[in-house]
């Protein structure tokens, strides 16, 4: 089974529009949809996102969890609708960065070719309120990368 994280509801919802049934059920104390082998579960920003992750994997074991979003526009080269493949992954406030799953990505890389999706690697920085103004933005770009963070934590320890 696979488990997808994604902040916003607007995220939940693309989501949505890839499986063909889906039914709403609570695990962990948060609100899950259920559908084709795929759960998707919608964590909130920042550090709720940790509290969401470290709740649902104390009840499911996926073989794949996927945090999902839409990025803040920090990298120059990124158009809107890039997908962009995340090899490290950081907080705003915390030093050091969590790995992505190299052959995961690489395979995502590939598959994104063949279907003709404009794709790449790139860095994530996690944050826990939306970067508005160009100054917050600027800061986040000096972490070098937006988000993930608080779910790759519990996934690391997890082994997932």
């Amino acid at each position: 089974m696979i488990a997808v994280f994604a902040a916003m509801a607007v995220e939940v919802r693309a989501c949505l529009a890839a499986v063909t049934r889906g039914r709403e059920r609570e695990i962990g104390g948060f609100s899950v949809i259920d559908a084709d082998d795929v759960l998707i579960c919608q964590t909130g920003l920042g550090r709720r996102a940790r509290e969401a992750a470290e709740a649902f994997l104390g009840h499911v074991s996926p073989t794949v969890v996927l945090s999902i979003g839409t990025a803040g526009g920090l990298a120059r080269d990124v158009d809107v609708g890039h997908i962009v493949f995340c090899e490290r992954i950081g907080h705003e406030s915390e030093h050091g960065f969590v790995s992505g799953d190299a052959q995961l990505i690489a395979s995502a890389l590939d598959t994104s070719a063949v279907l003709g999706l404009p794709a790449r690697k790139g860095v994530s920085v996690t944050v826990d309120t939306v970067a508005w103004t160009p100054q917050e933005k600027g800061k986040l770009l000096d972490r070098q990368g937006c988000r993930r963070t608080w779910v790759a934590l519990p996934c690391r320890a997890r082994g997932v």
